[in-house]
Order: C-alpha cells, then structure tokens, then sequence
C-alpha cells in the first residue's frame, strides 16, 4: 500500500531546500511489453512522432528521443506490429498504465 522509499546519500550532511540530490525517491513499479498498434503527432513538435498508442488503447509519449520521435513519424510501419518495454508506475484496476514510459522495442522475435 506505499508508494515507494526514499533514500539518503550517507556520506552527506541534511540539507533542508530544493534542489538536492542527496534525498532521493525510488518509487516501484511494473515493466512489461506491449503491442503497438499505432501512433500519434506530437502537438508541440509538428511532423514528429508524439507517442505510440499500445494494446488496450493506452497512450505512450514519455521516453522517446528526438530521433526516434522523427524516425517513428516518417515511417511508422518501422514500429508498427512490434513488441514496446513500457514501465510505468502501476497497472489500474480498470487495465490502465499510471505514467508509462517507452523503454525500447523488441526488433527479434516478432
């Protein structure tokens, strides 16, 4: 029923404020591989890929770098069929992904 720990550089004084590294949150999660069964434009970067949608109709659009984003977008029968890593913070009880995240596809196998 938590979330997750948080851990503390021993070898560092306390430091009260934003901005340190010293305090840091590690937060549980799931990591599994799904289908992609389409894609979407980015609303910020036009005629760059947005993000995958996967199995379940759940959108993807954190993780991607900018090369994958133009890449994906200018041909997305690339990605399209394949096998995505996706982690995300947890499975909903309704089926749903909280925060997920591109990891990497599976290009073998397939």
């Amino acid at each position: 029923g938590y979330e997750g720990l948080v851990g503390k550089n021993p070898d560092k004084a306390t430091k009260v404020g934003k901005g340190s590294y010293d305090w840091m949150r590690m937060v549980g999660g799931v990591e599994a591989e799904y289908k992609i069964i389409n894609v979407y434009e980015s609303n910020e970067m036009p005629n760059m890929l947005g993000g995958i949608v996967i199995e379940g109709n759940i959108k993807v659009g954190s993780g991607f770098c900018d090369d994958e984003r133009r890449k994906y977008w200018a041909d997305p029968s690339i990605i399209l069929g394949k096998y995505a890593t996706i982690i995300a913070k947890e499975k909903t009880k309704a089926g749903s992904l909280r925060q997920p995240i591109y990891k990497g596809i599976r290009w073998e196998g397939v």
